[in-house]
């Protein structure tokens, strides 16, 4: 299926290792079939675990 109404780029935090982390330009994820959605997040929290995470202990 074509995302007809989506860009081909978009911005995203990708996680290379415990706290290496780089906010990239990456491919639009492509819907492949009817059960799939794209999400577009406006906001976001954190919270005690992410920190956690974030340094590998999670």
């Amino acid at each position: 299926m074509a995302n007809k109404n989506y860009p081909d780029k978009m911005k995203a935090i990708v996680a290379y290792a415990p706290g290496d982390y780089k906010y990239e330009t990456v491919d639009t994820p492509v819907i492949e079939n009817a059960k799939e959605i794209v999400v577009k997040v406006e906001a976001c929290g954190i919270c005690a675990g992410d920190i956690k995470a974030y340094g590998g202990c999670a």
